[in-house]
């Protein structure tokens, strides 16, 4: 199993867990025959991923978060590696980015920014991942902004779970998250 966890970082109660079961994932994309996808063409996985709270309870619906700060990390468990290699994030609505977000990371904050951050010139959001982590700072007063959270990933089966394609072995696939979440300031 491994999971992508979307949360302000400074309590373990206010996070949404994005659980990929690796297993089914695997034997999916073997007999998917569509590639392994690339960063900029990943494989759509959103039928294999089960969302849960901090109790592990299901959320159904748009997952909401009240945060003053929004930070994604990736978890994995037994030998498939994942790797994030970056998070875009588009506001639902005629938002703009610097209305929602502080790209800028301030010496005297303790709480930065993680990853190279960069906004397009059609106003998204392109956060490079640094150390399987990004997060970025809402701006204070905000009320419930619908975003539009795409995460890039990569995952190289171990060897056990590839069976006997070892000719494949290093060959990483790279696939996409691609859901909603509404966020509120904390402030």
């Amino acid at each position: 199993m491994s999971s992508f966890i979307v949360t302000d970082s400074s309590t373990s109660t206010n996070s949404i867990h994005f659980d990929i079961p690796t297993g089914d994932l695997l034997s999916f994309l073997k007999n998917l025959n569509m590639g392994r996808g690339t960063k900029s063409r990943p494989l759509p996985i959103e039928n294999f991923v089960e969302v849960f709270n901090h109790d592990g309870k299901p959320i159904t619906g748009v997952p909401s978060l009240k945060t003053d700060y929004l930070e994604l990390e990736c978890s994995h468990e037994g030998k498939d590696i994942i790797t994030l290699s970056h998070c875009m994030l588009d506001i639902v609505g005629d938002i703009p980015i610097e209305g929602v977000f502080d790209t800028h990371n301030d010496t005297r904050e303790t709480r930065k920014n993680i990853g190279e951050i960069t906004v397009a010139p059609d106003d998204f959001l392109f956060i490079k991942s640094f150390e399987n982590k990004c997060g970025i700072k809402i701006k204070p007063r905000l009320k419930d902004v619908f975003l539009n959270y795409r995460v890039v990933f990569s995952i190289l089966f171990s060897e056990e779970s590839e069976g006997n394609l070892s000719s494949e072995i290093n060959m990483p696939y790279y696939c996409i998250l691609d859901p909603f979440v509404k966020v509120s300031s904390g402030n």
